[in-house]
């Protein structure tokens, strides 16, 4: 079977040990209810929301390797 997109960043996060209220926190802009719609598959992340922009850096880095499988 295929998992969705919802899937896989429910799976992520759970392998990380965060609840979706704790991902939120760390996610600028984004509500803990807005990550439940994209683990149910009712809503998809846009590119932007997946990007990781809290690094010490400027480069931006997914949020979620393995959603996209790296």
């Amino acid at each position: 079977m295929i998992e969705t997109l919802g899937q896989r960043i429910k799976e992520q996060r759970k392998a990380l040990k965060l609840t979706q209220v704790d991902l939120a926190r760390k996610m600028q802009g984004v509500s803990h209810a807005a990550i439940s719609q994209w683990e149910n598959d009712t809503t998809k992340p846009n590119a932007e929301n997946l990007l990781d922009r809290t690094g010490s850096d400027s480069s931006y880095r997914l949020a979620f390797p393995a959603v996209f499988g790296g």
